[in-house]
């Protein structure tokens, strides 16, 4: 329908309203039509199919030997006398009978007789088409026409028993004395007889359905060239107001990231002055002491104590400089990660080598735990090597003598995982969920002791490289552990 009619016809209010009349009009036809012929195409088939089944039965009923079912009924009295080969010799003549007017008949289920027992007034099985006997077993659902109409036959509509859904017809089997010996009994699924009609009504209500779908439609075209021109003024109004509305959102998005960048900038400045200024003032502060002792008041050992001073506190300086602007980058995503395929417990074995003569200094027993056969991580292996050296920075500087720095890396669950352990005074618990923050430095860390920006920056880097990463307290053993996603 969307190719006959717009999309500008179909979102039209009275358009919808116009159609949809035209629609349920369409629906309610159809629909009467469709349960009116399935109705009277389920009677006629079932007419039909009963009138088949009662014309096979009777005339084969008349080719069986009434006599000879009777005495092959007395000769075996008892359920499944006659077993699974269905040896006896008069069984199995009436038994080719009814295969041969199945096969005849192109019947799909086994034709069979029938008997009343009136020693326990109920139906038994006699003899079947089928290959393997059903010899006196009880009917045990049978239905009421079987029991009204035994003498004559009928046909049986609809029933279910305990072998199924049927449409049945049966006949009399008489003896030569014209007497009632057992029934004959024909039957169709009618499961199967459903979808042979089912097949039949779609094929007539597709056929009759033509007409009317293709009024449908050329109904509906008419409507679309009478609303087409109507709806034409209102798409160019539709379209000017969303190429306004699109305007001013993107001018929002414009002010809106002009204003984070502004922010940005003054706490970078914020940022700037804090950090800067300690570092600053201890360098100017003993560098004037020095410039100002004309006289040579200052010992020669103190001038150098305050030159070495001033040395340090440059160095800091230049160090904190470095790691704001680095920090920035990161947080500002400015950063372009080159990533690569690199072994992780190659890059931490370089690592670790550059912190021997550190960690000999304060006796430190450095470990490494690498799983067998870790996978390869992509990565900028540059950053992932800051990362690891932060890490280890952090772990010695807080490590207690003769401590011990351990590092694991294995693969769980899709990912891989580094752990940096160290013995040690461990952060407190109440610390751990604002580690990573930016200047943020635990209750039990002096100040001068770091920048506060190491943690910072290695957060940022794991999570440009999609990764997690958290502080765990275990008594005395600090670990910080981040994982990575596998290939």
């Amino acid at each position: 329908m969307k190719g006959l009619i717009n999309r500008e016809v179909l979102s039209n209010p009275r358009s919808r309203r116009i159609l949809l009349a035209t629609f349920i009009t369409f629906l309610a036809l159809s629909t009467y039509f469709t349960f009116f012929t399935y109705g009277t195409l389920i009677k006629n088939h079932q007419e039909t199919t009963l009138m088949r089944l009662f014309g096979i039965v009777n005339s084969t009923a008349l080719l069986i030997d009434g006599d000879l079912h009777d005495m092959l009924m007395s000769m075996y009295p008892k359920k499944d006398d006659i077993d699974s080969t269905g040896d006896d010799m008069y069984y199995q003549q009436i038994q080719a009978l009814l295969k041969a007017n199945e096969s005849a008949n192109m019947l799909k289920t086994p034709l069979y007789t029938i008997v009343y027992d009136s020693t326990i007034h109920s139906y038994e099985f006699g003899v079947s088409s089928a290959i393997k006997p059903y010899f006196r077993h009880l009917y045990k659902k049978f239905p009421d026409q079987l029991f009204e109409q035994y003498e004559q036959g009928g046909m049986i509509p609809p029933y279910k028993d305990e072998f199924g859904h049927w449409l049945s017809a049966f006949a009399p089997i008489k003896n030569k004395a014209g007497k009632t010996v057992a029934v004959l009994q024909a039957d169709e699924k009618y499961d199967s007889f459903i979808k042979i009609v089912t097949t039949t009504i779609w094929k007539s209500v597709l056929l009759s359905l033509l007409l009317i779908t293709a009024l449908f439609f050329v109904l509906l075209r008419i409507l679309h060239h009478v609303l087409s021109r109507e709806l034409k003024d209102k798409a160019a109004l539709q379209a000017a107001n969303e190429a306004n509305k699109n305007m001013s959102h993107q001018l929002a998005a414009s002010l809106n990231e002009l204003k984070q960048t502004d922010e940005f900038r003054k706490e970078m400045i914020a940022n700037f002055s804090h950090d800067l200024r300690t570092p600053l003032a201890s360098v100017s502060g003993y560098l004037e002491l020095v410039l100002n002792d004309r006289d040579h008041q200052l010992k020669e050992t103190d001038t150098t104590n305050y030159i070495k001073i001033a040395y340090s506190e440059s160095q800091r300086l230049k160090r904190l400089v470095n790691e704001l602007f680095e920090l920035s980058k990161l947080e500002s995503r400015q950063i372009k990660l080159n990533e690569e395929l690199f072994s992780m417990p190659e890059l931490a074995q370089d690592v670790l080598n550059k912190y021997q003569v550190d960690c000999k200094e304060k006796n430190l027993t450095l470990t490494t735990e690498f799983a067998p056969n870790v996978q390869l991580i992509k990565g900028d292996i540059s950053w992932i090597d800051r990362v690891l050296q932060n890490l280890l920075d952090n772990a010695i500087r807080h490590c207690n003598t003769n401590g011990f720095i351990k590092i694991t890396i294995f693969d769980e669950a899709n990912r891989q995982h580094i752990k940096v352990c160290n013995s040690g005074e461990p952060i407190p618990k109440q610390d751990l969920p604002f580690i990573f923050d930016r200047y943020f430095r635990s209750t039990n860390r002096l100040a001068s002791q770091t920048t506060g920006l190491g943690l910072a920056i290695v957060k940022k880097i794991i999570e440009l490289h999609r990764g997690q990463i958290r502080a765990e307290v275990d008594g005395d053993v600090t670990t910080f552990r981040f994982s990575l996603s596998l290939l």
